[in-house]
């Protein structure tokens, strides 16, 4: 009988000790994860550049360049629609692509450098029929978050033809997305100010 209390009191010992050392293992483990998140959120903010292998940051860069162009084309195409449903689905399309909706832009139906906002400058577009055309992309810079591109942008609103050089942030986003059960992180370029 002394026996089994003897092994009775080791054994709930060994079990203590066991969850006790899982316990600080769980607690240990959980600091290394919210160390390592500070990290990486460091690491974010240094430069996309750091942050990505070559091949991936030209990759981005690529899809930078494309959705620029792809929002003169939109802009081609609200100039040309006639109906009014299609002119407030392409509207809604750019808005989509740029960080904020609210954002200031150069009036591009004008001479002048003046600054309007992006709905305005749509609506602009709308009444003038302008149209644009985008040509030699280049990187003009890099920043944590965003990309610099350059290109020249050249405006035709009836007879007068302009070309400008406009230099165009790029806003580099992650986004959380849920594949069922999983949760991945995702980076997203969105349009800022031109």
């Amino acid at each position: 009988m002394k026996r089994f209390i003897y092994l009775l009191f080791f054994s709930y010992g060994a079990c203590a000790f066991g969850q006790s050392t899982s316990a600080s293992q769980k607690e240990a483990t959980s600091k290394i994860q919210v160390e390592q998140a500070a990290v990486n959120e460091k690491n974010a903010t240094v430069s996309i550049k750091a942050t990505f292998p070559v091949a991936v940051y030209e990759a981005y860069q690529t899809q930078a360049q494309q959705k620029i162009q792809d929002f003169y084309a939109y802009l081609n195409a609200l100039a040309q629609a006639q109906d009014e449903n299609e002119q407030e689905e392409i509207k809604k399309t750019i808005l989509l692509d740029f960080a904020l909706p609210q954002i200031k832009v150069q009036d591009l139906t004008t001479t002048s450098n003046q600054s309007i906002l992006l709905l305005d400058l749509l609506n602009k577009i709308k009444q003038t029929h302008t149209t644009f055309t985008c040509t030699n992309f280049s990187e003009e810079g890099v920043g944590e978050t965003y990309f610099i591109i350059g290109y020249d942008l050249t405006t035709q609103n009836g007879t007068p033809v302009k070309t400008t050089r406009i230099k165009q942030k790029v806003q580099f986003m992650p986004k959380t997305k849920s594949f069922g059960t999983t949760q991945k992180t995702i980076w997203e370029l969105k349009l800022l100010a031109f």
